[in-house]
């Protein structure tokens, strides 16, 4: 049930914060303020790629630590951290198979199962994008406001405007709203969403923009085609997890 399926996830959520200050050790970890800080690509602001650089991940949440108490200096380019697609199921396979069984939720017929970790400080952005497969996104700790639009909206999007940010009035509509029950929750999602259909990359197809606040213990189902543009509100950890049909031997 719901339940379960909650208390599972929390237990996952206290083991992956001492997993990264512990087990993970010298693994993954992005840029932030310009100072190399992780393996991987860095993401700004408006998700534009900067460098690469390898760290601890504890400076990563160390990083968050004194984002929380305003001890961290204001970045001059303005990145900020974020490990992600790393490979969390060979890092706490336990774990992953107990705590998010998402793999049970796709039929027997998808062969093939991958999950993958995403952790990131508050305001870092994974860009607008399509999956290629279907997706189903669990957040274990921390919240995320995904911005999403099916097929359909696609061809209507306006690339050009990809590099602008979301406006600030879109994150304030959840961030500063009460989150305590599923009534407003709804609220807040519908706030956020009448926002960020202004957004110029969606002028052409407003009304097919919707927004998702995700929580520690959510599971979003993201079917395959659907574009999605994820802003990490706070030091977020979530475990994706993509299943497909394996065509027959020979094939």
């Amino acid at each position: 049930g719901g339940t379960l399926q909650t208390k599972r996830m929390c237990r996952l959520a206290r083991c992956c914060r001492r997993m990264a200050m512990s087990s993970l050790g010298r693994r993954v970890a992005r840029p932030t303020s310009g100072r190399v800080l992780g393996e991987g690509l860095v993401q700004g602001l408006m998700g534009d790629v900067v460098r690469r650089g390898t760290v601890a991940i504890r400076q990563l949440l160390n990083e968050a630590r004194e984002d929380q108490v305003g001890l961290k200096p204001a970045s001059a380019d303005g990145l900020v951290a974020y490990a992600d697609n790393f490979d969390i199921a060979a890092l706490i396979p336990e774990q992953l198979r107990t705590g998010v069984p998402s793999a049970s939720l796709f039929g027997a017929n998808r062969d093939l199962v991958i999950y993958s970790g995403f952790l990131g400080l508050a305001r870092s952005v994974t860009r607008i994008h399509v999956d290629s497969e279907d997706n189903l996104i669990t957040t274990i700790f921390g919240r995320k406001l995904v911005v999403l639009l099916p097929p359909s909206a696609q061809s209507h999007l306006d690339f050009e405007a990809r590099d602008v940010p979301l406006d600030q009035t879109v994150l304030r509509a959840v961030t500063e709203a009460d989150l305590s029950a599923p009534e407003l929750i709804e609220e807040a999602e519908a706030e956020a969403t009448a926002l960020a259909r202004r957004h110029p990359m969606f002028r052409q197809c407003p009304e097919a923009v919707r927004v998702v606040v995700l929580q520690g213990g959510d599971i979003l189902v993201q079917p395959q085609g659907w574009s999605h543009w994820v802003h990490n509100l706070d030091l977020a950890f979530s475990v994706p997890c993509w299943a497909k049909a394996l065509p027959p031997p020979g094939n």
